[in-house]
């Protein structure tokens, strides 16, 4: 860059007073300002209002020239480590107690896991499942109410099936509908199935539960095709909790379930 001594003389000048260091051009002039950066040879100095400006190192005095040089020369100040946060200890020097209360951590295999994850909602309470009813009627409309359903085990092995050996879980299908029944003038009924949802889930002797499902009732309908496929561990004996809410009502029922090996025809 190329800038005649008048130049720089007049950008001081425009740059008024200003607070930091004076600084001299080769001319005479001078201004107020703070030292920014050297870039190259044009050093970048900042005016009180933000203005910046752009000058030649050479068209500087000697004295304002030493003085970018000794700024530009100053080794680079190593940050200050940190304190701890919140004055707390490295966290490898750290102890921390265990509780005896703290329950123990069981490991097993991933059916096992898989299994936990499938039941991570309690079953129900014993007296709730007594209090599960399978007919309410509604006294405003005079509509009956009657939930149905069941899980039917698969005893037989068709011609496709590979032969069941032990280990293999054994397949069930759970199905349920929620019937409307609307008595008519001429004194018989209208039966219509209602949708909405249901939760079931099959436990084995202990109380374990085996896997825990929320579906439509429209895809539990007893019909072809329809219906929740599981599968039970093991053969044994399961018990099967299907339930509904219906205005501020719940209606369901609980069925014991007898697995044995399937056979083939």
């Amino acid at each position: 860059m190329n800038a005649r001594p008048w130049v720089v003389g007049a950008l001081l000048i425009a740059a008024g007073m200003a607070s930091g260091r004076t600084w001299t051009s080769v001319s005479g002039s001078t201004v107020e300002a703070e030292f920014k950066a050297l870039q190259g040879t044009v050093v970048i100095l900042e005016g009180a209002d933000g203005r910046r400006m752009m000058i030649p190192l050479s068209q500087l005095s000697p004295e304002d020239q030493q003085f970018v040089r000794e700024q530009t020369a100053r080794p680079a100040t190593p940050p200050a480590t940190p304190p701890p946060r919140h004055g707390r200890e490295p966290r490898t020097s750290r102890t921390v107690p265990v509780p005896s209360s703290t329950p123990a951590v069981l490991t097993g295999p991933a059916s096992a896991r898989k299994e936990s994850k499938d039941s991570r909602l309690a079953p129900l309470p014993e007296s709730e499942i007594a209090a599960l009813k399978r007919q309410f009627t509604d006294e405003r409309t005079g509509d009956q109410y009657e939930f149905l359903g069941g899980a039917s085990v698969k005893h037989r092995l068709g011609e496709k099936d590979p032969d069941w050996k032990e280990g293999d879980p054994i397949p069930l299908t759970i199905t349920c509908e929620l019937v409307r029944v609307r008595k008519k003038k001429d004194g018989t009924s209208d039966r219509k199935r209602e949708d909405g949802t249901a939760e079931f889930y099959v436990a084995d002797e202990t109380g374990a539960v085996v896997f825990r499902r929320k579906e439509r009732l429209s895809t539990l309908e007893p019909e072809p095709g329809k219906g929740y496929i599981g599968e039970l561990p093991k053969p044994g004996k399961y018990t099967l909790v299907i339930w509904t809410e219906l205005k501020d009502n719940r209606l369901g029922l609980t069925e014991t379930i007898q697995a044995r090996p399937p056979t083939r025809n």
